[in-house]
């Protein structure tokens, strides 16, 4: 008897360790589309690869042991793994376009494409936000196509783009793609537009794609995006490249026309500080990241690595005064190692060795209490001490 009611227990914290993960279904597609049609379920892929680091993290930070996680997904979808570069995955891959992981896809009941989203988002408060957004689309078909039908006919130079069972994409050149698509009496159908957005718009076809944007938008919703950040992502470098500001200004001013208001302020800032670091802009370069901070707010980790690379690369007084300010704002929240190292460093930079000494200090603490290497804050808070000597 005791040793029944012993397995009891056992069982019952089974069933609450499984209540903490995503259940994801393990069987066909095919399956997955049943059941989630049978239970007026929404449907999550999990699209990876084997060697994708993210990937991974995500599937143990938020997938496992993430009882919030776990719990909104097991309630409202039909989860779903797919190997991206094995099997049937290679086909949802071509299907669905997915060229970088993890990428997740959300289906509606009826087995329609409504969402797409790319990358690994940590933040607890963040990751959810697609997934209930996806499930406020009550739009029968938000795609042209039809999701149901993998294969509409994709060419073989299409497909061969797509690393599968082992061997290794291979990209076709670009006047292959280009008379592909001039031979298309229909370049607004799905094919050719899988090949337009797979290959970006090579050639003469990227102004053809811009002239007729509204159209594809229209019939392609959020897959348009992905074109116009890899345009922008060329001008870019293009612009970093020649150290031309008129490029600068020509792919700002495609961010403006083509992208959604919600991700316009964060290419605006990427573009435009990339370019102004490569140029050692310090000044531009702090403006930029000041009016995006006042308009989005300050996150640790980004705020982190642009207060370093001021701490690293800028001399100018005002950018380091501009940068101390920012940090002295988040000051109560730092819990952090690194960031309470950045600060520690941007302080004696700026001046203020009494603070930088206590910073620095902090940081060795935490840094010893998380197990990290905190050599280089070590020999950051000799220096501290020794101005500090040498003022006296």
């Amino acid at each position: 008897m005791k040793k029944l009611f012993f397995l009891f227990l056992l069982s019952g914290c089974a069933v609450r360790l499984l209540a903490q993960d995503v259940n994801f279904l393990d069987g066909t597609w095919d399956q997955v589309l049943a059941k989630a049609a049978a239970e007026n379920k929404y449907i999550m892929v999990d699209a990876y690869t084997a060697w994708c680091g993210p990937c991974k993290m995500m599937d143990k930070e938020k997938y496992h042991g993430n009882a919030e996680v776990a719990t909104f997904i097991n309630a409202n979808y039909v989860a779903y793994k797919s190997d991206c570069e094995n099997g049937h995955g290679v086909d949802l891959a071509m299907k669905f376009k997915v060229r970088a992981y993890p990428t997740v896809l959300l289906f509606n009941p009826q087995g329609q494409l409504v969402s797409k989203f790319v990358g690994y988002n940590p933040k607890e408060d963040e990751f959810l936000k697609p997934f209930r957004e996806a499930l406020a689309i009550k739009t029968a078909k938000v795609m042209a196509y039809d999701s149901r039908v993998i294969d509409p006919g994709f060419p073989d130079f299409y497909k061969k783009a797509f690393t599968a069972n082992g061997i290794k994409g291979t990209m076709p050149d670009k006047d292959m793609v280009e008379k592909y698509l001039d031979d298309q009496s229909d370049k607004f159908s799905e094919v050719s537009w899988a090949v337009l957005s797979v290959f970006n718009a090579p050639g003469k076809y990227q102004q053809f794609f811009l002239t007729n944007y509204e159209k594809y938008h229209q019939l392609y919703g959020a897959e348009t995006e992905d074109i116009i950040q890899n345009l922008v992502g060329k001008m870019s470098q293009q612009a970093n490249k020649s150290h031309d500001e008129k490029v600068l200004k020509d792919a700002l001013a495609m961010v403006d026309q083509y992208m959604a208001p919600d991700q316009k302020d964060d290419y605006k800032m990427y573009v435009s500080t990339s370019f102004y670091a490569g140029e050692n802009h310090w000044k531009e370069y702090v403006e930029a990241f000041d009016e995006y901070f006042n308009k989005k707010g300050m996150d640790q980790e980004t705020l982190n690595q642009v207060a370093w690379t001021i701490y690293e690369k800028c001399d100018d007084p005002t950018c380091v005064k501009k940068a101390l300010s920012w940090m002295d704002k988040i000051n109560p929240d730092i819990k952090d190692y690194y960031i309470m190292d950045t600060y520690a460093a941007l302080l004696f930079k700026g001046g203020r060795s009494d603070e930088a000494e206590k910073w620095a200090q902090k940081a060795i603490d935490q840094g010893k209490s998380e197990n990290q290497e905190t050599a280089s804050t070590e020999e950051l808070l000799g220096k501290i001490k020794s101005a500090k000597g040498g003022n006296k």
